[in-house]
């Protein structure tokens, strides 16, 4: 996958092969805030390809992110509002896992807290279009993590 620098917050920074990102301490394009699809309050990016139909499968590695850095990874409808605060849940269109310090979480609401004895270094998301479900694993170690219930997208378009 590679990640949409149309749709990323102006402090996200993006590696030139677009498959890498972290935050800037400063703003990497303060002109271009103003775009109907880029993120201009949370800070989120969506990847170029979205999917309506098929499984699709991907991993994002997190290794090398320090302890107590909080990061958010998962899928959304395409419809997803861009503009002001995001509610991270289903109900808003977003399918989530994140880490806050040391608690990993679904981000339901209310958020589900995860049992994890430590946090993945590489999470697995499968986006099943046609069931409706996505599942996060902990990939190197091949374990399941978290599959929201079933959802109809509508033939909605969903980015990772």
């Amino acid at each position: 996958l590679r990640l949409d620098p149309g749709t990323a917050h102006p402090r996200l920074a993006l590696s030139e092969d677009l498959r890498q990102v972290r935050w800037a301490e400063a703003w990497q394009r303060p002109w271009a805030g103003h775009s109907p699809k880029r993120f201009d309050s949370s800070r989120c990016l969506l990847a170029r390809e979205g999917f309506r139909s098929g499984r699709h499968y991907w991993e994002v590695l997190l290794e090398g992110s320090p302890p107590g850095v909080a990061w958010a990874l998962g899928v959304a409808k395409e419809s997803l509002s861009r503009k002001g605060r995001l509610r991270m849940m289903p109900e808003a269109g977003i399918w989530a896992l994140g880490r806050c310090g040391d608690v990993c979480q679904a981000l339901t609401c209310p958020s589900s807290k995860l049992p994890l004895a430590v946090p993945p270094e590489a999470v697995g998301i499968l986006l099943d279009c046609q069931a409706g479900q996505v599942h996060f694993y902990d990939a190197p170690r091949g374990v399941l993590i978290f599959s929201y219930p079933p959802e109809s997208f509508r033939g909605e378009k969903i980015f990772p």
